[in-house]
């Protein structure tokens, strides 16, 4: 069972709304966005041709499939749109055709071509004399190939995200930087990110000031091999005699309602993680699971040691494993 922060179609709504309001190349890297990890969701590449001077008329690409993308966001709605899509239909097949068969480059073929256009709140208009049908045929007749191809708009994108789960939607929400969430019960993943970044700009603080924060450790010794996690014992040991770092975050955090809550949201991600992993792992490998649930959803710069520190701290507060009473 999923774990929920907002129900999916939220989630979708949400993501939807906010790149309907962009418009050109931020459009386009919103839709990059969405497309790069729809495609890792289902192990597959998507490519940005950003090596070239210009994109070639490919907006991005996925070689496995030899699908090609082009992406249109007009500024404001022309008087004649589907004019305007008939164009830009014409000018970028007709630019990807020389770029893949006349220059060889990508694929050297394309399969696909889909164009993603931006039209807002208004839907994407008829084609009743099938201008797209007949600017495609009469290209790939000029070329002497054969390919299918698609003319959407954001409906389109609705189609994909329904088929993700709500964990890489919260992903895509993070990265199309939306923070729309306030209840401190609803675990969310913005407010785990900005923890996290709070405690790796602590810990560098520390560092350079030689300063140790004081800790009172909370949970028993034991709890580490009453949850066999002996092969870990000594990291966590060496945790916890820092986790002051930690604990000045989240004192710092307690300070402001709305940072209070984050500390709380990010808390009952880790919370949620660890009961959603614990029927299927045990001990060592539950550990394991949920540093690397974090690890692969969190931005790439991400240090793991600071994602362990948070952890650890929720740990060591009794929140997650079995525990074993307290220190007195």
């Amino acid at each position: 069972m999923e774990l929920m922060s907002l129900r999916h179609g939220d989630h979708v709504r949400n993501i939807i709304i906010s790149i309907r309001g962009s418009t050109g190349n931020n459009f386009q890297g919103n839709v990059w966005i969405i497309l790069s990890e729809y495609y890792k969701y289902f192990n597959k590449a998507f490519e940005k041709p950003q090596a070239l001077r210009g994109d070639g008329k490919n907006d991005g690409w996925v070689p496995e499939d030899k699908t090609y993308y082009m992406i249109y966001a007009p500024f404001f709605q022309k008087p004649n749109l589907y004019k305007e899509i008939q164009g830009k239909f014409k000018s970028d097949l007709e630019g990807l055709l020389d770029k893949v068969y006349g220059k060889g480059l990508w694929a050297k073929e394309i399969k696909k071509a889909i164009l993603i256009v931006n039209t807002m709140d208004y839907g994407l208009p008829a084609d009743t004399d099938r201008a797209y049908e007949t600017i495609a045929n009469q290209l790939m007749l000029d070329n002497g190939v054969k390919f299918e191809y698609d003319v959407v708009n954001s409906d389109w994108i609705v189609e994909r995200l329904d088929e993700l789960p709500i964990n890489i939607l919260e992903r895509i929400e993070i990265k199309l930087n939306l923070h729309r969430y306030t209840d401190e019960n609803i675990p969310n993943f913005d407010g785990l990110v900005r923890t996290i970044t709070a405690i790796s700009n602590e810990a560098m603080k520390t560092m350079l000031t030689e300063e140790k924060a004081e800790y009172k450790r909370v949970s028993n010794p034991t709890k580490i091999s009453i949850n066999n996690l002996e092969n870990k014992k000594e990291k966590i040991e060496q945790i916890i005699e820092k986790l002051g770092i930690v604990e000045s975050v989240v004192n710092s955090m307690n300070q402001g309602a709305a940072s209070s809550i984050k500390f709380t949201q990010a808390k009952q991600y880790i919370i949620n993680l660890y009961d959603k992993n614990k029927t299927e792992f045990k001990g060592e490998e539950l550990y394991n699971a949920i540093i690397y649930s974090l690890m692969d959803m969190l931005p790439l710069e991400t240090n793991e040691n600071t994602v362990d520190f948070l952890v650890v701290y929720i740990f060591d507060k009794c929140d997650i494993f079995e525990k074993e009473g307290k220190l007195e």
